[in-house]
């Protein structure tokens, strides 16, 4: 038996101690090689949703902790862990019935992908109305560091594009070069932030959605990251014009608002694509 497999059944052995039933893993993320993810009953009650890495590194505990303590901040009920894995685990609410909003997109209705999209605006801007006094939680970022956050998410999880990182992140910094040469890349708008903004996590029920993965919630440009959400739906709905078509309707729910910056939006919408052309 390798020491992963002894680790993990030891893991659940703990949770098993501390009140949980019915522990099932749960095939999600697979991206994250070293996490597991699983569902269970808490004191036979609530479903429980419990994130583990059982090969912890600094920047494992690092989200971890700024995720437990947005969770604490936004009153959000946080369930034990085992005392060893305190630092590398957490657990929280488990929403039954939910999907990402990908799925919703390339295989809801129109009238489906209308009402989550929809919702995801409301929701986000609302959550920039909620938690704008906030201390910081994972970070501080200036424009140009949020900036660079969001274009290396964009492929460090596909591995058919890891080749192409280093390329594009230097045509990048050439196209902002030259576009400060322009217009300098100076945020208007610095507030609290998701963070990790991106369909897959956003989870949809009853026509609601929530926002999950929250460890990276910060203080940068929402400009940034809904130019960055906004390009990637559109990736996904390539192929459906009706959906493109509502999705860019439901964006005004965001460029409406008062976090809007018709500059850095625009700019960052620009890179985004480009950059989605790269790959295709």
């Amino acid at each position: 038996m390798s020491e992963d497999v002894q680790t993990q059944i030891e893991f659940i052995n703990n949770l098993k101690k501390l009140g949980y039933t019915d522990v099932a893993k749960l095939n999600v993320n697979k991206h994250r090689k070293y996490r597991n993810y699983y569902k269970a009953k808490f004191n036979h009650g609530d479903w429980v949703f419990i994130k583990w890495a059982f090969r912890p590194v600094a920047l494992d505990v690092e989200e971890f902790e700024a995720e437990r303590k947005f969770y604490m901040v936004a009153g959000e009920t946080i369930f034990p862990v085992p005392k060893n894995h305190c630092n590398c685990a957490i657990a929280t609410k488990y929403i039954g019935n939910a999907i990402n909003l990908v799925e919703i997109i390339k295989k809801g209705s129109l009238l489906e992908v209308d009402a989550y999209t929809r919702k995801t605006f409301q929701n986000y801007v609302e959550f920039l109305n909620v938690y704008d006094n906030i201390s910081p939680i994972f970070g501080d970022f200036d424009c140009y560091s949020f900036f660079k956050m969001y274009l290396e998410r964009w492929i460090q999880y596909s591995v058919k594009h890891k080749v192409t990182i280093e390329i594009v992140w230097q045509i990048s910094k050439c196209l902002l070069f030259l576009r400060q040469l322009i217009l300098p890349l100076k945020s208007v708008v610095h507030c609290v932030v998701v963070g990790d903004f991106n369909a897959w996590n956003c989870l949809c029920y009853s026509g609601n959605v929530i926002f999950i993965d929250l460890s990276y919630v910060s203080r940068g440009d929402p400009n940034i990251e809904v130019a960055s959400f906004y390009v990637r739906l559109m990736h996904h709905a390539r192929k459906r014009q009706d959906l493109k078509t509502v999705i860019d309707r439901n964006l005004h729910i965001f460029t409406d608002s008062k976090y809007h910056s018709s500059r850095i939006f625009n700019f960052s919408v620009r890179v985004f694509k480009f950059i989605e052309r790269y790959w295709q």
